[in-house]
């Protein structure tokens, strides 16, 4: 039985309040290497974005909670405005096992997460500039990463920022489809 029509958008089956956007000064918006007093909270944010919204499975919320293991594998940026925090994303590189797709000389990008009351904010480009930084500074020629074919403002944003479709990245699974892409750094 349904509890809801199969017509119903899956995005309003979350409280519609957490989709009002919160004006943010821009120019206050700081992003950094996230701190360990820092990793509750932005686990929760990332877990319940992935979750909530149907881009994890529920099993995998201890996993995307767990911010001090993936700390130990690669670079991870948060956002932040007035110590609030309004997003993240991670830089791995080989051979941290969360550099799935990566090769010699080139970085993942993982989990780019913006709350919904910040989105479409300019909090995205600002996380994926500090992982561009980081990857050029530390001599990368690209950069690689997966989108799930639903996340489309993920993927114009990567586009905007000079990423291009890259299908032989591309998996699916029995849940999902993952859509590569990459970013030369020359």
């Amino acid at each position: 039985m349904l509890l809801f029509p199969p017509e119903v958008p899956r995005r309003f089956l979350i409280d519609p309040a957490a989709y009002r956007r919160e004006p943010l000064d821009r120019n206050a918006i700081v992003v950094r290497p996230v701190g360990p007093e820092q990793y509750a909270e932005l686990g929760r944010l990332v877990a319940d974005i992935y979750v909530n919204e149907g881009y994890a499975l529920r099993s995998q919320r201890g996993w995307l909670e767990d911010v001090a293991m993936r700390a130990t594998q690669g670079q991870i940026f948060v956002a932040l405005d007035r110590n609030r925090i309004l997003g993240s994303a991670m830089l791995a590189k080989p051979p941290s096992p969360l550099a799935e797709l990566s090769g010699p000389g080139e970085g993942d990008v993982r989990l780019v997460t913006v709350a919904r009351f910040a989105r479409g904010q300019g909090v995205g480009a600002k996380l994926m500039a500090a992982v561009i930084d980081a990857a050029r500074a530390d001599g990368l020629k690209a950069l690689v990463l997966w989108t799930q074919a639903s996340m489309e403002s993920a993927q114009r944003l990567y586009e905007r920022l000079g990423f291009v479709r890259h299908p032989v990245l591309d998996r699916a699974t029995n849940v999902r489809t993952f859509l590569g892409y990459r970013l030369e750094l020359d």
